[in-house]
């Protein structure tokens, strides 16, 4: 029987990420010194199922998911990671923002709200070309040179943006599963 080395990786990630459960006091803590993460990306490239994997751990498998038409923004919550926790992320508040609204309002957006990190989602099953509504090269490319000129030009940015991640998520045809 052939073992499925992708479910494999995929249950030891999700068993080095931990939340642990926070006390008040430890809330308002982590909503003092804790970082806003901007969450970014064309439309359908699961921007709110990475939100909700990051806040409660589930992820759910593929299905079809309301259009965020606004933006969202997460309660404050922490997130441990490696095998022995060492590591926590403590978040503020996570911003997840429509993919409608294109990758030059994304760009202002990051500029506005001067995040601590930005995660960039990206489907890679979306086709490489076309229009940056829906193919993610394009939007890449508007994106980046968009926010490029917004950093040039915001000195409070830069100071504040510590982290750019960039994450590839594949839409599975439904003929195959996990």
């Amino acid at each position: 029987m052939p073992v499925d080395g992708g479910a494999i990786g995929l249950k030891v990630a999700i068993d080095l990420v931990k939340r642990p459960a926070m006390t008040g006091l430890a809330r308002v803590h982590t909503w003092l010194t804790g970082n806003e993460v901007l969450i970014l990306g064309p439309a359908r490239a699961g921007k709110t199922s990475f939100v909700e994997y990051l806040r409660y751990g589930v992820l759910e498998p593929e299905q079809e998911t309301a259009t965020t038409i606004e933006t969202k923004k997460s309660a404050t919550f922490r997130v441990k990671v490696g095998r022995d926790q060492s590591l926590e992320l403590k978040v503020k508040r996570a911003v997840d923002v429509a993919g409608q609204v294109g990758p030059i309002e994304h760009a202002r957006l990051a500029e506005e709200r001067k995040p601590h990190a930005l995660v960039v989602m990206l489907d890679l099953s979306a086709p490489l070309t076309g229009a940056s509504e829906r193919a993610s090269g394009p939007w890449l490319i508007e994106f980046c040179k968009h926010l490029d000129e917004r950093l040039r030009n915001n000195a409070t940015m830069i100071k504040r943006l510590k982290t750019i991640i960039f994450v590839a998520t594949r839409q599975i045809p439904k003929s195959r599963t996990l």
